[in-house]
C-alpha cells in the first residue's frame, strides 16, 4: 500500500446525505422562532457543529431562553426525517470500494447516531471498529482534538492519512490536526472550504479517487503534480 494508508472520513454531509435534512429541520425550527433564517444562514451557522452550538445560536439570535420544548421537538423531527429519507451521499459507495486504504469515520456525532445512519444507507462495513466520535472530555470539531486523538488511537502520523470533510469546521479541524484535507462542496461552498485550509474542493463523489491518486503522485514526486492542478481537478 502507499505512503498514504488511512483515510479519516467525516459521517453527516460526507457519507451519508443527512445536513441537508437537518439543515432544512433547523430553517423550520427557526421560522417557528420568528427567525426569518435564509438556507444559506443555516448553513453558515449550523453546518458541521453539534447540536448544542446550534441550540446556543438559536438562543442568541431569539434574545430568550428558548421554549421548553424546542430542544426536543427539534430532535425529534430531525429524527422523523432521517428515519424516513435518509440516503447515502450519491457516489459514495461505488467511491469507497475503489479506495484501497483503511477507511475510519471521524464524527461530531455521537456513536448512536453514527450507528443509526451507517445501518440505514448500508455504509457500515467499511468503517467496522473504525469510528470515532468526540465524546466529552474530548472537544468537537472545529478544534483538533478528535482528529489527534484518532491518529493516536491508529497508531498514525498526518502524512499517512487524509480527510474527507463537507463543512469549514470540519476542515478547519483537520487542517489543524496536520492532515492533508480534501473538501466535499456539497452543500458548503468550494471556496469556503478552500479558504479554511482544504487542498481541494470537490463536488461529485466520483472525482475522489482520483484526487487521492493525484495526492499520492504528488507526495511522491511521480508526475508534475502541484498544489493548483489538485485544486482544479
Amino acid at each position: 500500500m502507499s505512503g498514504i494508508t488511512h483515510l479519516l472520513f467525516d459521517c453527516d454531509g460526507t457519507l451519508v446525505d443527512s445536513e441537508r435534512i437537518v439543515m432544512a429541520a433547523m430553517q423550520l425550527a427557526g421560522g417557528r422562532l420568528g427567525l426569518e433564517l435564509t438556507r444559506e444562514d443555516c448553513h453558515r451557522l449550523f453546518l458541521g457543529h453539534i447540536r448544542r452550538h446550534c441550540l446556543r445560536v438559536f438562543e442568541q439570535h431569539y434574545g430568550a431562553p428558548l421554549p421548553e420544548s424546542f430542544a426536543i421537538d427539534l430532535a425529534a423531527a430531525i429524527r422523523h426525517r432521517l428515519e424516513t429519507e435518509l440516503q447515502p451521499v450519491p457516489g459514495v459507495a461505488a467511491a469507497l470500494e475503489q479506495l484501497p486504504q483503511i477507511k475510519c469515520l471521524v464524527s461530531n456525532g455521537s456513536p448512536e447516531h453514527v450507528s443509526f445512519v451507517l445501518e440505514k444507507t448500508g455504509l457500515v462495513t467499511p468503517f467496522v471498529g473504525r469510528c470515532y466520535s468526540a465524546i466529552p472530555p474530548c472537544e468537537p470539531k472545529p478544534s483538533p482534538m478528535l482528529y489527534r486523538q484518532t491518529m493516536e488511537r491508529l497508531g498514525i502520523e498526518p502524512q499517512q492519512c487524509i480527510a474527507i470533510e463537507d463543512s469549514a469546521a470540519g476542515v478547519t479541524a483537520a487542517v489543524a490536526a496536520g492532515i492533508r484535507t480534501l473538501g466535499f462542496a456539497m452543500l458548503a461552498g468550494r471556496e469556503q472550504l478552500l479558504r479554511v485550509g482544504a487542498l481541494a474542493a470537490f463536488s461529485d463523489m466520483v472525482a475522489l479517487p482520483g484526487l487521492i491518486a493525484t495526492i499520492e503522485a504528488s507526495a511522491t514526486g511521480a508526475g508534475a503534480h502541484t498544489a493548483a492542478t489538485i485544486v482544479n481537478a
